[in-house]
């Protein structure tokens, strides 16, 4: 399904109201939000008696042309070319249900602006590890090559008769890390949180990639960080 895009954009949760109050002026009418928290090292934030930054998440699904228009404007009129201001990228959807697409999509309007879909430079890396363990997967990532990433509070869920999936089990107090790396720096990444965070270490941590389609709040971060931008 070439012509749906699911968007994510990540933001302080300060700033969170200023994005709610966007997405409802530019017609998106339904969208997911949920917590998260940065990544920054803990022995950074004692140094200079700082408190982990707060996230929001925003999750949306819209047509290719409204995501594509949606992030050039989140850059210009949001501002997130400037640092620490959040970064969204676009995911393309393979599968949906109609009713799915009917109650995300209708009444969202079709602007004139050109709005064909670039061939990103970047793939998400979606890391599910044991509740307490993020730190040694961002150190991990960071030594392959990420910058940062944004961290998700999440628990697993399973049939009565079912503990594990893929050898982890599913019940437990699970966080979800994202990353959000150029092309040529996942491998790099993912073989180094496999190796010091994954199945047979207490992290357990499974990871897979998926590509992104279009960026935003990407250009102060590419140029601070020369190789990879994450999230």
């Amino acid at each position: 399904m070439k012509d749906i895009q699911l968007l994510l954009c990540i933001t302080k949760k300060s700033e969170s109201n200023e994005f709610v109050s966007f997405f409802k002026d530019n017609g998106v009418k339904y969208w997911i939000s949920y917590p998260g928290i940065g990544s920054t090292r803990k022995e950074t934030l004692d140094m200079f008696g700082l408190v982990q930054t707060e996230k929001t998440c925003f999750l949306t699904i819209l047509p290719t042309d409204t995501a594509s228009i949606l992030l050039k404007k989140l850059n210009r009129e949001m501002m997130m070319y400037l640092p620490d201001r959040g970064i969204a990228c676009t995911i393309p959807v393979n599968t949906i249900g109609s009713s799915t697409i009917k109650t995300f999509i209708d009444n969202i309007p079709n602007d004139k602006e050109n709005c064909d879909m670039s061939t990103s430079d970047y793939e998400m890396i979606m890391c599910i590890t044991a509740s307490g363990y993020s730190d040694i997967v961002m150190d991990a990532a960071r030594a392959g090559g990420a910058g940062g990433g944004t961290i998700i509070h999440a628990k697993g869920t399973k049939p009565e008769d079912q503990g594990k999936f893929f050898g982890m089990t599913i019940a437990d107090d699970k966080e979800l890390v994202i990353i959000v790396a150029r092309n040529e720096n996942k491998v790099e990444i993912m073989k180094s949180i496999l190796e010091k965070a994954g199945a047979n270490t207490q992290a357990e941590t499974k990871l897979f990639s998926v590509p992104v389609t279009d960026t935003a709040g990407f250009n102060f971060s590419v140029s601070k960080l020369e190789q990879t931008q994450t999230i």
